[in-house]
């Protein structure tokens, strides 16, 4: 198994998807069987420049 960098890596996306089942849940308390739904929706809106994700540099 690998150490270092891969191992860091490989915990935060552990995190990562647990934190995401945990909001997943959230959003089922309140959307229920329309939660994927809604979930497209926002997903594929338009977004202006400041919702933007930074691009990565060359």
């Amino acid at each position: 198994m690998k150490n270092g960098r891969e191992l860091q890596l490989a915990e935060r996306i552990i995190q990562l998807d647990l934190l995401r089942d945990e909001l997943y849940e959230e959003l089922l308390k309140t959307f229920g069987s329309r939660t994927h739904e809604f979930l497209r929706a926002v997903q594929n809106r338009p977004k202006s420049p400041t919702e933007r994700s930074p691009q990565p540099q060359a």
